[in-house]
């Protein structure tokens, strides 16, 4: 219906991967589109990968992002809802965001209905059909048996191995043009009744719209700065930072 409040989309941030001062650059870019998500009163969903790695030991968690970690908080406290989809760089959601700050957690795609339409929402690590091999994987790591083991790691060394699996997961990835084959399994959802499908993980931001289903792929926000709205009934890409008057659609 229009007139209802936006809702956003973001993925990608991989905060901490970067050296100073451009990480505490992009820290601050996320802290203010956060700060603007609290000022437009709708919804947040975050598709992933916010942090470089994400562990949770029993009483320990990554103190390096709490100002950010304070951001969720604050909206959450405001009553708006986030959401949080675990990404390929998040090993272990425990307790902590769920049960301290609480954000709704999804460790796997989250279908749901929005203003009457039907959306599927998924990091989209997995779904290129030669990551056969990173799907076994993914089943491994995140394994409970994998995390109990891990979590006997002392937490700086924990944390160390895992920024490490985090770099190399990046560096190590083949540069290949994966935008037809996210766009042709966004299309196979549209046949199922999808409406909209939203996905990260690629860091390419890009739309492709069929009829009046729409793909929408957030990119990322430590180079493109880019995410999604949801607003009177349209679905678009946009680009941050947002100024007054100025139209941030991605072209």
């Amino acid at each position: 219906m229009d007139g209802m409040d936006p809702l956003f989309f973001v993925s990608d941030a991989h905060l901490g991967f970067h050296e100073e001062p451009r990480n505490s650059m992009i820290e601050n870019r996320v802290v203010e589109f956060f700060s603007h998500v609290e000022k437009s009163g709708g919804g947040l969903y975050i598709l992933g990968d916010l942090f470089d790695f994400w562990f949770e030991y029993t009483h320990v968690f990554p103190g390096r992002y709490l100002n950010v970690l304070i951001s969720l908080k604050r909206l959450v406290d405001r009553k708006i809802p986030v959401h949080y989809l675990a990404g390929n760089h998040d090993f272990c959601i425990g307790d902590y965001m769920a049960g301290r700050i609480g954000i709704q957690v999804h460790r796997d795609p989250y279908p749901f209905v929005m203003d009457g339409k039907r959306v599927y929402l998924a990091h989209g690590d997995g779904v290129a059909k030669k990551d056969a091999s990173y799907r076994i994987f993914k089943s491994i790591i995140r394994h409970p048996v994998s995390i109990g083991l891990f979590r006997l790691l002392h937490p700086d060394f924990g944390f160390f191995i895992a920024q490490t699996l985090s770099r190399l997961s990046r560096n190590h990835r083949p540069v290949k043009d994966r935008d037809a084959a996210y766009a042709a399994y966004a299309e196979s959802l549209f046949r199922e009744g999808y409406d909209f499908v939203l996905m990260g993980h690629t860091h390419k931001p890009q739309e492709h719209r069929q009829g009046g289903r729409v793909y929408v792929n957030t990119g990322d926000f430590m180079d493109s700065f880019t995410y999604a709205v949801y607003q009177d009934g349209e679905l678009n890409l946009r680009r941050w930072p947002q100024k007054a008057g100025e139209d941030t659609r991605v072209k």
